[in-house]
């Protein structure tokens, strides 16, 4: 008797065991019909703080859109890191596909947007990208945004102006990002201008900044990536380089001010005041713009949906997403272009106190996101 009940506990043990193996990783309890979206983000390595924000701005975006009874959809997230790794990024799109039927992929930075702008096209899904360079736009199933590349050069150029410099050091990682901006920027800027090169991935800029001190700019424009940024950072104190400084998109690409105390950034929009203190963080900037994203993709699958429970295709969702054409989204104003990017504009801060303050330049950021579902 004392072996048959062990036996049948046995039993219901393997039972409940199944029970939790065969159970979704991501349960949903919402009885509406799902549309899930997939977010291919750098949640290890140097990048790892901007992965991390980026998460949390798409999580806040899917809880907002799931608040609204109204909505016939109910939205999820699923999340995996690619390490900033291009071929990562394609195995984990094909699995997403494959495995999580995804209507849309969300990826931050150009490597990725690339490598996935195909599989988003041959597969029929929208394309969210985190990334200024449009040659992955199709005009149908990818659109990208962030501010446009005339739009980066006309802000560095509009403070270069103010400035007047007679010498300007433009101190630029090389890259297919950097070399767009370096060809907008060809004769826009006062004075002689000397470019001071450098590769991604360079860890060594001592001989580099010592070029550029002999050369004594007045104005000093750095774009940048980690570990280099730091590293480079920490050379010019070394060697005490003067002139006012510009970094490139300095809060997305570093959580730690203490190396930049009073140079200005020329970055994207931080959010509106509501969304600065929803995040906790200093490192909101890379993310209003995927929050927006996420919103203005359920809009357009809401307003593009039918009598059934049926997703809307591809096609259909992406000609709702033109047709807002332009809006305000916690980062400011945007204007969707035919190819399919949102267009919205610079701001210049400052670090001051280790923080990052200001934030000129049109960004309208405490306009309210009046348009979304």
């Amino acid at each position: 008797m004392k072996r048959k009940a062990l036996i049948i506990i046995g039993v219901i043990a393997i039972a409940v065991a199944a029970l939790f193996v065969l159970r979704p990783a991501h349960r949903f309890s919402d009885p509406r019909p799902v549309v899930t979206i997939g977010a291919i983000l750098p949640l290890s390595g140097d990048m790892a703080h901007m992965g991390d924000a980026i998460r949390r701005a798409i999580n806040f975006a899917i809880s907002d859109i799931n608040g609204n009874p109204d909505n016939r959809f109910a939205y999820r997230a699923i999340f995996d890191d690619n390490q900033h790794q291009a071929r990562q990024a394609v195995s984990i799109a094909n699995k997403m596909i494959a495995r999580n039927r995804v209507s849309a992929l969300v990826t931050a930075f150009s490597p990725s947007a690339f490598a996935t702008a195909p599989l988003i096209i041959q597969h029929g899904l929208i394309g969210l990208h985190g990334t200024p360079v449009h040659e992955v736009l199709d005009g149908v199933y990818n659109f990208t945004f962030f501010p446009t590349p005339a739009e980066i050069t006309r802000g560095l150029s509009e403070f270069a102006h103010s400035r007047n410099p007679e010498r300007i050091a433009l101190a630029f990682q090389i890259s297919g990002t950097t070399l767009e901006l370096l060809e907008g920027l060809d004769g826009k800027l006062p004075g002689e201008v000397r470019r001071f090169d450098s590769n991604l991935g360079d860890r060594d800029f001592a001989m580099l900044v010592r070029r550029m001190k002999e050369w004594n700019p007045d104005l000093i424009v750095i774009s940048a990536s980690p570990p280099g940024l730091n590293i480079l950072a920490r050379e010019l104190h070394m060697q005490q380089v003067g002139g006012t400084k510009v970094y490139f998109n300095l809060p997305n690409v570093t959580d730690d001010f203490s190396l930049f105390e009073g140079v200005y950034t020329l970055s994207y929009s931080q959010g509106n005041t509501e969304f600065v203190e929803r995040m906790r963080s200093a490192s909101t900037f890379f993310a209003a713009y995927f929050y927006d994203s996420v919103r203005v993709f359920a809009a357009a699958v809401e307003r593009a949906a039918s009598d059934s429970d049926d997703i809307p295709s591809a096609e259909d969702i992406s000609a709702q997403m033109r047709r807002m054409r332009a809006y305000y989204g916690v980062a400011g104003h945007y204007d969707i272009t035919d190819a399919g990017a949102f267009q919205s504009a610079m701001l210049m801060y400052r670090i001051e106190n280790g923080k990052v303050v200001g934030g000129s330049g049109g960004g309208k950021q405490d306009k309210a996101s009046t348009p979304y579902h």
